[in-house]
């Protein structure tokens, strides 16, 4: 079992078809996301930020992939964009305390490509994010529109970058574990099919032994005939 194991290009063909995968349905979910900013500009006639902050998400992932199309840079874009796109649906709510559930979900989202770096971004944009503009708010800023709240004092604010940091922990375990059963299956995959391989070899030997006994047994009895 030790002496089979997966080569680096075994594990990109593996994740290839994964990654392939993963991407129709993010590319899916990315214009459900940006389609959401557009309805909820309704509400407080948002356009410029609904289009112009979503309609550059886009344009950031979707022109990754395209420039560097083996490379999993695009990946790490989609984290930082889904924190982006976060912080734009609770500005467009004006601090809708429901907006920051985006950030749970995006987190669930990125387990699709089973590496737990990517929830990286993603928790540090958000961190960064809910500091500044609470701050401002609590400064006196106008249109900030971070939480519907007069302002958001400090042990709020930690007891929810803990909580967001808790999920995308959780998310990042769960990335983990994943890959780790990926390929683990890929590497028994592997030793069945070298085992297979092995017994078909000895097989073949053993018929090549039989073969030649037979011979030198029919020799044998030639010569005691004789």
């Amino acid at each position: 079992m030790n002496k089979y194991s997966l080569t680096t290009d075994e594990l990109r063909e593996l994740y290839h078809d994964i990654y392939l995968k993963a991407d129709r349905i993010v590319a899916k979910v990315l214009i459900l996301m940006f389609l959401f900013g557009i309805f909820i500009a309704f509400f407080y006639e948002t356009w410029f930020v609904a289009v112009g902050v979503g309609g550059l998400c886009l344009l950031a992932y979707f022109l990754t992939k395209k420039l560097l199309p083996h490379h999993n840079v695009y990946q790490y874009v989609l984290s930082a964009i889904s924190a982006i796109f976060a912080a734009q649906y609770i500005y467009q709510m004006h601090g809708l305390a429901e907006m920051h559930f985006w950030v749970f979900i995006s987190s669930t989202i990125l387990i699709i490509y089973q590496n737990w770096k990517l929830q990286l971004p993603l928790i540090v944009i958000v961190c960064i994010h809910h500091a500044t503009f609470a701050y401002l708010q609590y400064s006196g800023f106008q249109e900030i529109y971070f939480t519907q709240l007069e302002y958001m004092d400090l042990t709020t604010f930690i007891f929810h970058a803990v909580l967001a940091a808790c999920v995308t922990f959780v998310s990042a375990l769960w990335s983990y574990n994943l890959r780790t059963r990926t390929v683990h299956d890929a590497l028994n995959y592997k030793t069945l099919v070298g085992m297979q391989e092995e017994l078909k070899k000895n097989a073949k030997k053993m018929d090549e032994l039989n073969q030649h006994l037979m011979a030198v047994n029919k020799e044998v009895h030639s010569k005691n005939d004789e």
